[in-house]
């Protein structure tokens, strides 16, 4: 019995002494303003500004993206979940790319449908503003077969789509994003999210 005893006190000792599976990293991103000061290497949220969902790299339904409910507070949202933190490239165009890990978020031509696989990833952002919206932005990508077609939270389906908007009188408030840039790490900090 004592021997047992101390075989399981001693197993509870190591067990104590392996380092914990490491989990997403708390990460606190502050509201953007103004797109000109988004730069290559940003980690950034986009959010859709009416109901406060994270573009999420998880597919739904294999077409669509996923929304995280986040919580901005004072122009500042806190997460806990790498799938909606981004790596954004500024491309030489203006344009803009979001990659999470292998994924880079596409849309496919000729198709609503949001992809890791699509053609199409380089997004037009443009400035949106209406009586009840402020600081947002639409972010475009032109289909050679759709024109062009705007991120938009599908509050039917709860997901991510695109959607053709001929022209601006076609751009909803479903259309309008927020983004947010993930803050520097304090000194000792990691700044990238997944990081221990």
């Amino acid at each position: 019995m004592k021997k047992a005893l101390a075989l399981i006190l001693s197993l509870a000792m190591v067990l104590c002494l392996i380092p914990a599976v490491a989990t997403a990293t708390e990460v606190t991103a502050t509201q953007v303003t103004d797109a000109t000061t988004l730069a290559t290497g940003d980690k950034v949220l986009v959010v859709a500004a009416e109901t406060n969902m994270a573009l999420k790299n998880e597919i739904v339904a294999s077409y669509y993206l996923a929304g995280l409910a986040v919580t901005p507070a004072e122009g500042k949202i806190t997460v806990d979940d790498d799938l909606v933190v981004w790596d954004l490239t500024v491309n030489a165009d203006g344009t803009l790319t979001f990659v999470n890990g292998t994924t880079t978020l596409n849309k496919s031509d000729g198709f609503n449908s949001l992809s890791t696989t699509g053609e199409i990833h380089d997004w037009a952002i443009a400035a949106y503003a209406s009586d009840t919206i402020t600081n947002a932005f639409t972010l475009s990508e032109s289909c050679e077969t759709k024109g062009l077609s705007y991120l938009r939270w599908n509050a039917g389906y709860s997901d991510f789509t695109a959607t053709p908007a001929a022209t601006t009188a076609d751009i909803t408030s479903d259309m309008a994003m927020h983004i947010y840039k993930v803050d520097a790490a304090e000194p000792g900090e990691s700044s990238d999210p997944g990081e221990s």
